[in-house]
């Protein structure tokens, strides 16, 4: 076990996972030596590797929570959302109240546009712990993202952000529950802070560029959208934004 993880440190991936490998189901080194395997397969590119061994270790280890929470994450990363889905309810007849996999159900749902069931999951989540700042921004932003209980959703970022109080993608949140409520002088103010907590994210300058849109700074909002543009080279919504953008200049 010990040799395979130095093996991982040099990214010797092949003799890495050959000793892994080694490791029987009976030895208690034996999930996490999975997982370390599943991650190599991940780093070489081969999600469905990783998601095979993943799939074959729960045949040993059928109750193991761990092995259930990781598989739901590569799932996700893989897109199979539905899939991801079905092991977090397997996962649920284990242990209902698991903090974790409720909030991963919840991830997946959205990314499977399942709205209301990733709702209602990210509520379970905070029945089991109100003050998971992740749930609570989960839930205000996608209130926000929908332009419905605009309130609510203020209120629920607002608490996330207590919690957490300089987190970049909790104050987007904040922004964009203005945004959508009209009030574009707050939502740049947030948004443009948002932003330089996490200025590596397409998804942030976007909405700072479509606030300084509605705020009338047109300028700053081509050069925000250009800029998320760079980060996000196939996201066709931002080319049709800028294209507009030019041409308006010019009217």
């Amino acid at each position: 076990y010990f040799l395979g993880l130095a093996l991982e440190a040099k990214k010797d991936w092949e003799r890495c996972l050959a000793e892994f490998e080694k490791i029987p189901p009976g030895s208690e080194m034996f999930t996490e030596a999975r997982i370390h395997m599943a991650y190599g397969y991940e780093e070489q590119g081969n999600l469905d590797k990783a998601i095979e061994v993943i799939e074959g270790t729960l045949r040993e280890k059928s109750d193991d929570l761990t092995l259930y929470k990781f598989l739901g994450s590569l799932l996700e990363r893989a897109k199979r959302y539905e899939e991801g889905i079905a092991i977090m309810h397997k996962a649920l007849q284990l242990d209902s109240e698991n903090e974790d996999v409720n909030f991963l159900l919840g991830v997946l749902y959205e990314k499977a546009i399942k709205l209301e069931d990733s709702i209602k999951a990210m509520e379970k989540v905070l029945t089991i712990n109100p003050d998971n700042a992740d749930a609570l921004n989960y839930i205000g932003y996608s209130y926000a993202e929908q332009g419905v209980n605009l309130d609510r959703a203020e209120e629920l970022v607002k608490k996330a952000l207590r919690l957490k109080p300089r987190d970049g993608y909790i104050i987007d949140s904040l922004g964009w529950v203005y945004f959508k409520k009209g009030d574009y002088k707050k939502a740049v103010r947030h948004l443009e802070e948002a932003e330089s907590y996490a200025s590596e994210d397409p998804l942030i300058k976007e909405h700072l560029g479509d606030a300084y849109l509605k705020a009338d700074l047109k300028d700053r909002a081509l050069e925000m959208y250009e800029k998320a543009l760079s980060l996000e080279p196939g996201n066709d919504e931002l080319k049709k934004k800028i294209e507009t953008l030019r041409g308006s200049r010019y009217d």
